[in-house]
């Protein structure tokens, strides 16, 4: 009796093996991925702070740059419109001195949060930075190697 009951439970080992290997393995279908903040990045800015600035070299459903925006939609928010017709909008950015410019340029960031798109390059809600240097003249530009986060 005693071999019977071991040979017994010897095979349930090995037929029940094989099943928690499977469970065990075993987990969703899919995992949950993070969401992903889309963003347009762009290589260069150009204009003047005190009337337009256009940025260019843009990468996402942009046309690769901007129309002429008006200064004012980076200081107090508004709409950016694409070379190839869609916008985004931005909120009031909060304004900050930087860091990266050029000796005798105004370094200012702006950080705010996109409240419209219709690009589809750009998560609505997440946040763009901008920093620009401008001269006494008012010539605008990115600092050296930086680029704009739309």
């Amino acid at each position: 009796m005693r071999s019977k009951i071991v040979r017994f439970g010897t095979a349930g080992l090995f037929l029940a093996a094989p099943f928690a290997l499977v469970v065990g393995l075993s987990g969703p279908a899919s995992a949950t991925q993070p969401a992903v903040t889309l963003k347009i990045k762009c290589t260069s800015l150009s204009g003047n702070v005190n009337t337009t600035v256009t940025l260019s070299g843009c990468n996402g459903n942009s046309g690769g740059g901007s129309t002429p925006i008006m200064s004012s939609a980076l200081q107090s928010g508004g709409t950016i419109t694409w070379l190839n017709g869609k916008t985004t909008t931005i909120a009031a950015p909060a304004l900050t001195p930087g860091t990266n410019c050029p000796a005798g340029d105004t370094d200012l960031v702006a950080k705010a949060m996109v409240t419209a798109d219709t690009t589809g390059s750009v998560t609505v809600g997440s946040k763009t930075k901008v920093e620009v240097c401008y001269n006494s003249s008012g010539t605008a530009s990115l600092p050296p190697g930086k680029k704009a986060k739309i």
